[in-house]
Formats: structure tokens, sequence, C-alpha cells
């Protein structure tokens, strides 16, 4: 058998159900806002090591760039050694000039590595080969003539090739390793350009991560707020169902525990007097049997509204629950006062009442009086007071205000009717002091 579902669960709060309370809203929020957090968190770390690996990559792309540019300055400068020793063998006949320029030495170590650098470039690396060549052939050929000049003798091949080298290859030579080296030159400022472009993609990424970031937390401290704001004022709609009496709108037995306490510390504080008056309505039930619970209902709210039209702004009424109410006044009141509005109450209570479906019903007032502190010094104790006066009033004859005492139906006061003639005077001793007996 399933779990009964309770009223409150169900009902949830004020403008739907519990899934869409301002708590449930609100967790709703915050797992939304961990989701964008976290997936936020997952783009950054995913963007940055994807171009942490691009600048990784592009940096070492630049790195062989500037090594085979370097290479490749080396090689120049190796074919203008060779093609200066080439001249001088040809016109100096001097071996003391030349020979320097004829060994490699550290230079040749680059050409295995320019060769690597260019491997996946045929017509560069056409070049770096035929100019490895050329150099060996040449530096063998020039140390064969100087130990031809040593022997004193000349050969004509040598002269051939040197002729050659120096008219056709080394020039050649030079203008494509020229054109290799403006290539490698463009291509390391095309990569460090790339290199450039990549970290500006990367800054404006962030800064765009950065917007959204901070778009998503505005979005989600507004959210917060309305949904918060939502949250008080449901709590406050709460409080004041707590307080307030749903059928009559007036407030209830629990605001008449926290405002008289307040009433009555401020009155001891300033040794004033309070008066407080319990009414029941006299007839009530007749009218609930005779024409149902909703004209009963209906009664409730206008006679209510009645009793409060003809207290004072400072003053409470409290509906304690079927047809009791509670009237507080605080000590501006003086005695003849309390007990002038205790007969507007009756007769404002007394005057008919229109019931749904076109019917009328008149009912009456009996009232109980208690007065602070003469009667007692605390709420309950003057409810009690009120309540015994208010049974003296009923027994008295119902429709009429009895103040508390020793001898309550002494004290009774029955306003005139309205068409009575004029109401007697009210005498009646101060609230501060004890009703005589």
């Amino acid at each position: 058998m399933p779990d009964p579902v309770s009223p409150i669960s169900a009902a949830g709060l004020p403008g739907g159900g519990p899934a869409d309370s301002p708590f449930a809203r609100i967790s709703r929020l915050m797992r939304r806002g961990m989701a964008l957090f976290w997936l936020f968190a997952a783009l950054l770390g995913v963007l940055v090591a994807h171009q942490f690996r691009v600048q990784q990559q592009a940096a070492e792309r630049i790195a062989q760039s500037r090594e085979a540019f370097g290479d490749i300055t080396q090689l120049r400068m190796r074919m203008s050694d060779l093609l200066a020793a080439v001249i001088m063998f040809e016109h100096l006949q001097n071996p003391e000039l030349f020979a320097p320029r004829i060994a490699c030495g550290a230079l040749c170590e680059h050409l295995p590595r320019l060769a690597r650098h260019v491997d996946d470039r045929p017509e560069m690396h056409e070049t770096v080969r035929r100019a490895m060549v050329w150099d060996a052939r040449l530096a063998a050929s020039l140390r064969e003539a100087l130990l031809a000049a040593d022997r004193g003798v000349a050969s004509e091949e040598v002269a051939a090739l040197v002729a050659h080298a120096r008219e056709v290859e080394l020039p050649q030579l030079r203008r494509k390793i020229d054109e290799i080296a403006l290539s490698e030159v463009q291509t390391l400022a095309a990569r460090q350009m790339q290199s450039s472009h990549t970290t500006l993609r990367l800054l404006a990424a962030l800064f765009l991560m950065t917007l959204g970031t901070a778009a998503t937390a505005a979005w989600l401290h507004r959210q917060g707020r309305r949904i918060a704001q939502e949250g008080l004022h449901a709590e406050q709609a709460v409080l004041a169902l707590a307080l307030e009496d749903p059928l009559t709108g007036l407030p209830n037995r629990r605001m008449l525990a926290e405002s008289g306490a307040l009433l009555l510390h401020r009155a001891r504080r300033q040794q004033q007097a309070v008066a407080l008056m319990l009414v029941d309505l006299d007839g009530f039930k007749q009218v609930n049997d005779a024409y149902g619970h909703a004209a009963g209902d209906a009664l409730l709210r206008d006679v209510g509204a009645r009793m409060r039209e003809t207290l004072r702004e400072g003053d409470l009424l409290v509906r304690l629950g079927g047809d009791e109410f509670v009237v507080l006044l605080d000590g501006s009141a003086s005695a003849a006062e309390v007990l002038r509005v205790g007969q507007r109450l009756v007769e404002a209570v007394g005057r008919p009442v229109a019931l749904p479906g076109g019917a009328q019903a008149t009912v009456s007032a009996s009232i109980g009086l208690a007065c602070f502190p003469a009667d007692s010094e605390r709420l309950e104790g003057l409810l009690a007071a009120a309540d015994e006066a208010l049974y003296s009033a009923k027994r008295a004859g119902k429709n009429r205000l009895c103040r508390a005492g020793r001898d309550s139906v002494a004290h009774v006061l029955r306003p005139e009717p309205p068409s009575g003639g004029s109401t007697p005077p009210l005498q009646t001793p101060p609230l501060n002091e004890p009703a005589a007996s």
C-alpha cells in the first residue's frame, strides 16, 4: 500500500507545488550554476591544452626554421669561400691565399643536418645535395691542384673543373641558396606570425570565456536575487497566514499572544491601563443551523468588518475562533471611552446582516470587559476575567457589556436601541481600579 501524501507536501507553497517552491528553484539554480561552472572549466581546460600543444608545435617549427636558416647561411658562406678559392686559384696562383678557404672545418658539420631539414622539400633538397657534392669535388680538386703545384705539374682537368664551377655551378648554387634562404626567412616569419595569431586566439578565447563566466555569474546572481525575493514574499505570506484568520482576515490567537504581550509590557512600563473585551455573538448557532455554514461565514466576515470600523487605528481586533472575538484597547482610552467603544460594538453587531441568497439575519453581542492591571497583570488572567464577565452578561440577558468584578451582574451596561432615546450616562470606576462589588 503506498504511503499517504500529506496535504502540505501535495499542495506546497502558494503558487505551485513543491517543485515550484523557492527552495527547490534555488536548488535547481545552484545545480545549473555548478554544471555551467564545470562546463566552462572543462572547455577552458581543453582550450588551454589544445593551445599549449599548438604553441609547442609552433615553437618547435620556429626553432627548426631558425636552425635551418642558420645552416643555409653557413652553406652560403661555404659556397662563397669556394668561389673565392677558385678565383684565387685561377688568377693569383698563390696556394697560401686560397688554401685556407678549401678547408671546411666546423661549417661542414651543418650540411647533413640541413639535408634532414629539407627532406620534405624536393627542390631545396636537390640544391643542398648538389652543394654538398660540389663542395667535396672542388675541395678535392683544389687539394690536387696544390699538390700538383708543389710538383710543378698543372692538371688541365682540374683547371677545367674549376673553371666550370666558377662560371656555372657555384653562381647557380649561390642563387638557389639565396632563394632557399629567402624562402626560409618567409617561412620563419609566417610561423612566427602564426604563433602570434595562436596566442591572440588564445587570449581572445580566454577573454570570451571570462565574459561568458561573468555573464553566467551575473545571470545566476540575478536569478538568485529574484528567487530569494520570491522566497521572502512567500515567507511573509506564510507568516501572514500564521498570524491571520483565513476567514475574516483579522489577526488570530497567535497574533493576540504576541501583540498583547507587547501592549501589556508597554503599559506596565508607562503605568497605563489596558482594556480587554471578549465578544461573543448571540444567536450565531441558529443562523448556521438555519442558513448553512456559508451564510455563517459571510455573517462572521461582515460582523468582523463592522467591529473593525468602530475601533481606533491602534486598537487590536482578534478572532479567537468560532464566534468569539477579542478587542484590546491601549492605555490612551479612558474608562468612559472604553465603555463607549463597547456600546458601539454592541450596536454594530446588532444591525441586520445580508446573507447570500437574499436572506437577512440578526445577531447580538455579549461582551466581557477586563482591565489591566486592576483585574490581572497577565494576558491569560485578563482573558479569564473577561470570560467570567462575558458569561455574566449572557446570564443577565445578553446583548450587553459586563465588566469583571466579584459581582459581575452589578456592572452590566446595555446600550439603548438606536430609536430608544438618549443613552444614560456611563458611570464606571477608573480602569486601573478594581470594579466595586
